[in-house]
């Protein structure tokens, strides 16, 4: 049952985890698409690693609760950990980079760029960005965690290969229901 939990899990962080790399790959090819699809993106990646981490807690025979990436994290296994650690080291260059110009350029000082501060700065992100509208993104936080959140994935498909290629059993049911504002 727990493993089957634990799909179920993992399954449903893939479908969000495909979704904002299909609307970032969108707004790669068209920028003024960040205005209009950005926003789902990063609320779609920051449940995908929500999701991972407590595919992996429940592994481990631990409960997650909560949106709190830190804490989910925490709560991990030092093996796992030092995992994903391992991997976000080998490949952060590019969020390390893409952070140090964003604080460049607003004329603020460079913090140092390293995992926990990633960690801390992305751990609100799925509940920041879904009420965006509501109270905006406190400074020093927002989304940064794209490579734990891949790093997370990866230690999860070391353990159980065969979830690579894991999809939905039950497909949702379709509406009846048409959108109520068309496009005139």
């Amino acid at each position: 049952m727990r493993n089957l939990k634990a799909l179920n899990a993992f399954v449903v962080a893939e479908q969000h985890r495909n979704a904002s790399k299909l609307m970032y790959g969108l707004i790669r090819d068209d920028q003024s698409l960040q205005t209009r699809i950005g926003v789902p993106s990063i609320v779609c990646a920051a449940l995908a690693f929500e999701l991972y981490l407590k595919t992996l807690l429940q592994l481990e025979r631990k409960k997650g609760h909560g949106h709190d990436l830190w804490e989910l994290f925490h709560k991990l296994g030092r093996r796992n950990q030092q995992k994903i650690r391992k991997f976000w080291r080998h490949h952060s260059s590019g969020v390390i980079e893409y952070l140090h110009k964003t604080y460049t350029d607003a004329g603020e000082p460079v913090p140092k760029v390293d995992f926990e501060f990633v960690l801390r700065a992305s751990r609100h992100a799925f509940v920041q960005v879904r009420y965006i509208h509501e109270n905006g993104i406190a400074h020093d936080s927002g989304w940064a965690a794209d490579t734990m959140m891949e790093g997370t994935r990866q230690v999860i498909l070391t353990k159980r290969p065969s979830w690579r290629h894991a999809r939905q059993a039950v497909l949702l049911p379709t509406t009846s229901m048409q959108p109520t504002s068309q496009p005139h």
